[in-house]
């Protein structure tokens, strides 16, 4: 879909900002604005519309015998970024 306004940003305080001023629609993760949406200063549309999902991924070699603080790691960054995420609870 092309979208043509008058406004584009590619920071995302700007979009923010803009967005709360009532200037057009926005699409940030809730991580931004998910503060804003708990008070209303934001809501949400088209709720049915999905976006591709990003992930976080660990990427390290391949080895027999994983490490111990690797392995820690990777299963802090599973609980810390898991589903749903932390700022969305």
């Amino acid at each position: 879909m092309q979208i043509k306004g008058r406004f584009s940003a590619n920071n995302v305080d700007a979009l923010r900002q803009a967005a709360i001023a009532g200037t057009g629609l926005i699409l940030q993760p809730t991580f931004i604005v998910g503060n804003d949406i708990q008070v209303n200063a934001l809501q949400t549309v088209l709720d049915a519309y999905e976006v591709e999902q990003l992930g976080v991924y660990a990427v390290y070699p391949h080895r027999q015998y994983l490490s111990g603080k690797v392995r820690t790691f990777v299963d802090f960054l599973a609980d810390y970024f898991g589903s749903p995420p932390y700022w969305d609870e």
